[in-house]
Formats: C-alpha cells, sequence, structure tokens
C-alpha cells in the first residue's frame, strides 16, 4: 500500500556544469596563481563549485507515493532486491538458496502486515462511535490513484511523460540490456558456443520440417 505526498524533485543540468567549467578554467587558473593561501584557494573554489551547482540546478514540486510498509519490512525487500540482483549476475546455487529463503521470509512477514491492517481496521468498524465507523468504511470504496508521472532515463537527462514516449524508451532499454553478445572471433569459448548453437539451430529446424 501506498499514500501520496508531494516532494521537492532536483535535476542538475550537469553537462551545463561541465560547459560552463571549462570555459572559465583558464581563468580561474590566473586567478589564483597570485594566491599562496592553499587553504583559501580550496575554499574558494568548494563556493565556486556549490554556486555554479546551483545555478543549473531547477526545483520542482511533483506528487510522490510512500510505501506505507513499516521500516521492517522495507529493508527485507530491499535485501530481497539485492539478492536477486546478485543471483541473477552469479547463477550461484547458493545465492539461489538465499534468495528462495529470504523471499519466503519476506513474503511471510508482508502478510502479517497485511492481516495485522486488516484486524486493525475490522476493529475500527466494530466501534460503537458512528463517526468512527464512517470514518473508516469509506475507505472500502476509495478508488487508488497511481501518481506515476514519467520516467527519467539512465543518465537522468530525459523525462518521458507521455506513454508512447515511456513505451519506446522501455523498449529500447530492455533491446539493449538483453542484446546478443558481440561474436570474438579470437576467443576460442566463443566460437565453439556459436558452433553449438547453429548445430542446435539446424536441428530445430530439421525437427520442425519433418513434423509437418
Amino acid at each position: 500500500s501506498q499514500c501520496k505526498y508531494e516532494a521537492s524533485i532536483s535535476k542538475t543540468y550537469w553537462n551545463v556544469f561541465q560547459a560552463v567549467l571549462n570555459t572559465i578554467h583558464e581563468h580561474i587558473d590566473e586567478l589564483y596563481t597570485n594566491i599562496q593561501d592553499e587553504f583559501n584557494i580550496f575554499v574558494q573554489f568548494q563556493n565556486l563549485l556549490h554556486a555554479l551547482k546551483s545555478r543549473v540546478t531547477v526545483w520542482t514540486i511533483q506528487n510522490q507515493l510512500r510505501s506505507t510498509l513499516p521500516p521492517s519490512i522495507r529493508i527485507l525487500l530491499k535485501y530481497k532486491h539485492y539478492l536477486q540482483n546478485r543471483y541473477r549476475k552469479t547463477k550461484l546455487e547458493n545465492d539461489r538458496l538465499d534468495l528462495r529463503l529470504w523471499s519466503k521470509i519476506t513474503k511471510q512477514e508482508t502478510l502479517n502486515h497485511k492481516a495485522r491492517q486488516w484486524n486493525s481496521f475490522l476493529s475500527k468498524l466494530a466501534s460503537p462511535n458512528p463517526k468512527t465507523f464512517w470514518n473508516h468504511v469509506k475507505l472500502l470504496n476509495k478508488k487508488p490513484k497511481k501518481g506515476f508521472s514519467g520516467i527519467t532515463d539512465d543518465d537522468n537527462m530525459n523525462i518521458y511523460k507521455t506513454p508512447a514516449s515511456i513505451l519506446l524508451y522501455l523498449q529500447q532499454h530492455f533491446e539493449n540490456r538483453f542484446a546478443s553478445p558481440n561474436l570474438d572471433i579470437s576467443n576460442k569459448t566463443d566460437i565453439n558456443a556459436n558452433d553449438l548453437w547453429q548445430r542446435l539451430t539446424t536441428v530445430k529446424n530439421d525437427n520442425s520440417i519433418q513434423e509437418q
């Protein structure tokens, strides 16, 4: 379950930040040449970077969804996602068993939390106070609202908000993620794997023709 709240979202245009530094770096070198106090140089340069970052940063107010799960379950979910990513990379049996065990623990704790919430809700409905009853029974007819407004690219440079642009970006993202690896003709393992794949493809095509 989630609840909506307003949050300040910052977007820093690092390409502009870098371009400005590239433009003024010669002037900065000349300016600091006559300064003997190295600490003073450090403090001034730090203030310059902070001021420049503030100028190229834009703040916007957006509606966000905050999880209503307790911190303990959010920690379990975070570690479960860590185990998922680790097993996706290593494919080791120990990692698979850890992920399976942690998934069961997380699922059970989430179900227990939902059961406690539901029992608490039912106890409010059973309240003899009419105001308490109606304040909680109206939640049964409340339609959930989704606050998904957009998605940013990997560099956080572009924001896609229309359904068509979001779909196109996700399609390109997963096509690149699961693209076929490049064949290295100097690598014996790559050559053997490609040869085996060609044989399997040929056998599969032959079986399909015979079945027809």
